[in-house]
């Protein structure tokens, strides 16, 4: 018998679904047979496997992707925090560098008034242009060691001048502040004091 001898409807109902598997054999009449159709409409069972497989690798694929995803906004999250992290440690730094240069600044020019201090003229200067106000209210609040000691080297030798140290203890309340200074545990600023 020739295939132009078979009924092509006869031929459909009898054989095999040819899929895409080239193993297929289309004279194959098993209906159990891997690749066939029962006839129900049922798919056949390769075809079901190879369509769940597509869909479990497509699934892989995108819980791969949502991974990656996921996983790139942590990265982003992580480098996000990082980042806020060290832009506020370094606006900490900034600052407290700038605090720093600033009490670097008041201690030098403290410490060229110290200088001054010594020299009558300029000691008779200072006071006439209200130093020993400035003195009194850094002392009245609360000032690093080296301030104080500072302060107190000013005053020691602006003492040492009978002008000035007539107008020290002529100022209310600043020879009650030096005393208060000696509760003070700071050698150098007791040193300074007792001069």
């Amino acid at each position: 018998m020739s295939a132009k001898d078979i009924n092509p409807m006869k031929r459909i109902q009898d054989k095999t679904f040819v899929t895409a598997n080239r193993n297929t054999d289309i004279t194959n009449n098993d209906p159990e047979a891997p690749g066939t159709c029962n006839n129900q409409g049922d798919v056949p069972e390769e075809i079901s496997t190879d369509r769940e497989k597509n869909q479990m690798h497509m699934q892989i694929e995108d819980d791969h992707c949502t991974l990656q995803e996921e996983d790139e906004l942590s990265r982003v999250e992580r480098r996000n925090a990082y980042l806020t992290q060290e832009v506020g440690e370094m606006l900490d730094d900034t600052h407290h560098t700038e605090l720093k240069v600033q009490e670097d600044q008041r201690e030098e020019a403290g410490c060229v008034l110290w200088d001054l201090a010594a020299n009558p003229a300029h000691a008779k200067f200072m006071v006439e242009n209200h130093l020993l106000d400035v003195l009194l209210a850094m002392l009245s609040v609360r000032i690093p060691d080296r301030m104080r000691e500072i302060c107190l080297g000013i005053m020691g030798n602006l003492a040492c001048h009978v002008v000035p140290e007539r107008a020290m203890v002529a100022k209310n309340g600043l020879v009650q502040m030096v005393v208060q200074q000696l509760f003070f545990e700071d050698s150098a600023s007791l040193s300074e004091t007792c001069r």
